[in-house]
């Protein structure tokens, strides 16, 4: 049974969250600087700890930004949002120790196709939420015929 926890954030946060992490990637890419992924990842373990109304990147927007630009509230899924920040924490870790343990230049290849992920995420359309709730559905997200999903 998929589960699902309404968690009310600003519109605003919400999107400086996706673009800023995204963006980030994409410097740490191109500058080839580790110290980036090392605050992404410090970041995403704190994205996991404290969920998604407490992440550093939404509280960073609603104590700086949301107070001179009001942005509306929305709904967003806190199990979606907990399985996004895992994957992107477990991704960049892996990247990055591949960047200093194994090999520097598959490291970076896994770190350049993630940018590419993320930002595709940040566009709007989340192939980590849609990973969840095909997962959570036991595959019925998967299924051709929509009609015989409960069978």
């Amino acid at each position: 049974m998929e589960k699902h926890k309404p968690v009310e954030i600003s519109s605003g946060s919400f999107a400086f969250c996706r673009y800023f992490s995204a963006l980030l990637l994409w410097l740490a890419l191109l500058l080839k600087n580790q110290y980036i992924l090392y605050f992404l990842i410090f970041a995403f373990i704190w994205a996991v700890i404290f969920r998604v109304k407490y992440s550093p990147f939404v509280l960073f927007y609603r104590y700086t930004i949301d107070l001179i630009f009001k942005s509306h509230k929305i709904l967003v899924d806190e199990y979606d949002i907990l399985f996004m920040h895992q994957l992107t924490l477990g991704i960049i870790i892996f990247g990055t120790f591949n960047i200093i343990f194994v090999n520097a230049i598959f490291g970076w290849i896994i770190i350049s196709l993630f940018a590419l992920l993320k930002t595709i995420s940040a566009l709007g359309y989340c192939p980590a939420a849609k990973l969840r709730r095909c997962i959570t559905s036991r595959g019925a997200c998967c299924n051709l015929n929509p009609t015989n999903q409960n069978k």
